[in-house]
This record gives structure tokens, sequence and C-alpha cells, in this order.
């Protein structure tokens, strides 16, 4: 509890009042509802639950790899990430409360492409097949140009 009152330099003051009000030192809790994120071609979605018992909840921001943040208000519990590349990603979840007080969660994950390798490592069967191609033509090019230098 708080008392107050004012007084002008004239010495008038009023009555003395007083306000209650709470000091919220708590962290909001975050839940990760599912670890694993679902993709589709175009986006990713990721679930969780807040909550926080004291000033209530503010808004959520993600972060994906150390890159920018994005913004959700507090009636999200679903969030979007949208063109990340297959491979290993790591998210990290922010809760904000509206006294200010914050919390951040992190999982990894992994995105797998179409043809469920996880990107970044494998070279896709036509690419081979075309390196495979222009090795024996490199290879056959210079046989004909060493038959032929020794020929003359």
């Amino acid at each position: 509890m708080i008392q107050f009152y004012a007084e002008d330099r004239a010495g008038n003051k009023n009555m003395v009042k007083s306000e209650e009000f709470a000091i919220d030192l708590s962290v909001p809790v975050i839940e990760i509802i599912v670890q694993e994120v679902i993709c589709d071609e175009k986006s990713c979605q990721l679930w969780w639950m807040c909550n926080d018992d004291g000033s209530g909840l503010d808004h959520f921001e993600i972060l994906v790899d150390d890159g920018r943040g994005l913004y959700y208000g507090n009636a999200h519990d679903t969030g979007e990430l949208i063109n990340l590349p297959s491979g290993d990603h790591t998210v990290y979840l922010t809760a904000f409360d509206c006294a200010g007080n914050s919390v951040t969660t992190s999982f990894d994950y992994n995105i797998a492409d179409d043809d469920g390798n996880d990107g970044g490592t494998v070279i896709e069967d036509d690419v081979i097949k075309i390196l495979a191609i222009v090795a024996v033509i490199a290879v056959a090019a210079i046989i004909m140009i060493v038959f032929l230098v020794k020929r003359k």
C-alpha cells in the first residue's frame, strides 16, 4: 500500500489517500506442447502453452537460429516460421508479461527436405548423374588429346 497527498506552495493540502497495488516479480511459465515442428512446403508450425498468474501475458517473441525475431500477441499459442531451409535449427521462444518480466525456452529441431533428408549435406541423384557424365566426357577428351599428341 502506498499513501500520498498533494501540497501546493501556499501550504494547502488535500486529504491523505492510499492505494494498494501488487508488484509482479514472477516470470511467465512456458510449456512447449510439441517439440516437433510440423512443416509443409512453405512454412512450419510450432505450438506452446503459457500462463502468467501475476500481471498477465503481454506478448511472445520467436527467434530462429539467432536471426530476426517474430512478434506474437498474448492470445497466440502457435507460431508460423516461413521459408526455413532444411537442416538443423534452434528455436528460442520468449514470453513477456505485462510487468516486463520474461522467460525464454529453446529447443532444437530438424527440417527434412522433400526426400526426407536433412538438407544441406545430401546431393540429389540427378546432380550426381550429371557430374558423372561430365567426368566421363572430361576423361574421354583427355585420352583423345593424349592419343593425338602421341600420334604426331
